[in-house]
């Protein structure tokens, strides 16, 4: 997991320059992958 989100943002960088800056895209990787994580958590929790 950590490793694709290491090489997603150089792809994204690549593939899309203008659109968004790299930092943001980073922030939202890491927004996906830690909102991902606690949804899975409250899941496992509740159940």
């Amino acid at each position: 997991m950590a490793k694709t989100a290491a090489s997603k943002p150089s792809q994204d960088r690549l593939a899309t320059p203008h659109q968004a800056p790299p930092s943001l895209l980073i922030t939202l990787l890491l927004g996906a992958c830690l909102f991902g994580g606690f949804g899975v958590f409250l899941y496992l929790l509740v159940s």
